[in-house]
């Protein structure tokens, strides 16, 4: 194995303990993003960053880590496709995370490789209808720490599984319908769309807001073995459906309003 990198840390004041403590020893590269940088920057250091993810991705080989800096944002009308392992995670917390607002008709982060991980980054409702805001469709991907707000124009799933995800984890993360009429509820927080083996789900809040979800917010329109999900919020309405020739087990900790756990034979 080659000499590792060592990061004292990446010079974030707050957020997780990737971007504000050290020393790291890393076999990949830091790659830092921010929308005051340059594409053709360096991006090595974070006061030369880059300024989209686009030509991080370019840049980054598989193992390696992109950083955003506190207060990035992006508006993404093209699918970034996460075709190698990266992880991708934001300094700041609150109004200072990145984000990433979808602008088209695409899975704005289309998993396609092994080993993706997404932390601590924000989801604003869409501006265009996405198909989904993360797809994923490969294994050992995780979410971390990651807020999705769902509007009218969230007529997909914010995290969509589809044919080839597996042993994915699903942590800390928030799904908020910001709807404000029945008639423009948006469809889910999460779906999972084709069969899969291991998801692992812990302290995830789905909240219908003031007029709930289209659909479950959590729906299993394909049947998951290995399921295990503890520590669930299903607020304001929200509900879940586990598929037929699902296998596991949830255990919901708070509920509020009609929230139902709909199991079928």
């Amino acid at each position: 194995m080659a000499s590792p990198y060592i990061y004292d840390s990446s010079g974030g004041s707050t957020g997780p303990t990737m971007v504000t403590k050290g020393p790291w020893r890393e076999t990949g590269q830091r790659w830092y993003i921010h929308r005051s940088g340059s594409d053709v920057a360096p991006g090595t250091d974070r006061i030369r960053p880059l300024a989209t993810t686009a030509q991080a991705v370019i840049n980054a080989a598989a193992g390696d880590t992109l950083i955003f800096l506190e207060g990035h944002s992006e508006t993404l009308a093209v699918a970034q496709t996460l075709a190698k392992a990266l992880y991708l995670v934001s300094e700041g917390s609150g109004s200072t995370r990145a984000a990433f607002t979808a602008n088209g008709a695409v899975a704005m982060f289309d998993v396609t490789s092994a080993g993706v991980w997404f932390e601590n980054l924000y989801f604003p409702q869409s501006s265009v209808a996405p198909t989904a805001r993360i797809r994923v469709g490969a294994a050992e991907c995780a979410v971390l720490s990651c807020d999705f707000d769902c509007g009218a124009l969230d007529t997909g799933a914010a995290l969509k599984l589809v044919t080839g995800w597996g042993t994915t984890r699903v942590e800390g993360c928030t799904f908020l319908s910001t709807a404000t009429a029945v008639t423009a509820q948006p469809l889910a927080g999460i779906e999972v769309a084709n069969a899969g083996n291991g998801l692992w789900m812990v302290n995830d809040t789905f909240d219908g807001g003031t007029v709930g979800w289209s659909d479950y917010a959590f729906k299993m329109t394909a049947a998951v073995t290995r399921l295990h999900a503890t520590d669930l919020s299903l607020l304001r309405g929200s509900d879940v459906f586990w598929a037929t020739g699902s296998s596991g087990r949830i255990y919901v900790k708070d509920k509020s309003g009609t929230a139902r756990l709909v199991l079928t034979a």
